[in-house]
């Protein structure tokens, strides 16, 4: 009896975290569509639109969760000096987007990679991280970061590296 019971939890936890994974795959079509249009950007070519974040309730979750729900995207806008040489500068989006803006997707990538952690049992990894951002980092440094730790060892130059990966 306690032996079915047991199958009958771990079946249910099972299919919690594969319902909060499937959640994450919003989060995830976000991600793909801020990288397109950075792509596109970088490349000197206007793309679409991206989608925003907070359209998905496990956006606005993670959003919530690192404290940046009133932050818009961060963007890098490239120019050139009196010299003619490529001035990058940071600033946080309006609704009136420039042209030359380009997304650093770090709002996106961290709160997919987040809502993965929550998904699949790692939340102690997750409060770290969060821990991290919040004492050694500005929030627009660690959103005007477009390097991540996550899937290849790139901690180097990456706020909280050592424990994104």
């Amino acid at each position: 009896m306690l032996e079915r019971l047991w199958s009958r939890f771990q079946e249910f936890s099972d299919d919690q975290r594969l319902f909060r994974l499937q959640a994450c795959q919003d989060i995830y079509t976000c991600v793909e569509s801020c990288r397109n249009v950075r792509s596109s950007k970088l490349s000197g070519k206007d793309g679409e639109e991206m989608l925003d974040l907070e359209g998905c309730a496990s956006g606005v979750r993670m959003v919530k969760y690192f404290d940046w729900r009133e932050s818009l995207p961060t963007r890098i806008k490239l120019s050139n000096d009196i010299k003619g040489e490529t001035v990058v500068s940071m600033k946080t989006a309006s609704t009136d987007q420039e042209k030359d803006e380009i997304p650093t997707c770090a709002r996106e990538t961290h709160s997919m990679w987040g809502c993965r952690a929550v998904a699949l049992g790692c939340a102690p990894h997750l409060i770290d991280l969060r821990n991290c951002f919040q004492e050694s980092y500005s929030k627009e440094h660690v959103l005007s970061v477009a390097q991540f730790s996550y899937e290849n060892n790139n901690e180097k130059d990456t706020p909280c590296g050592d424990i994104q990966k």
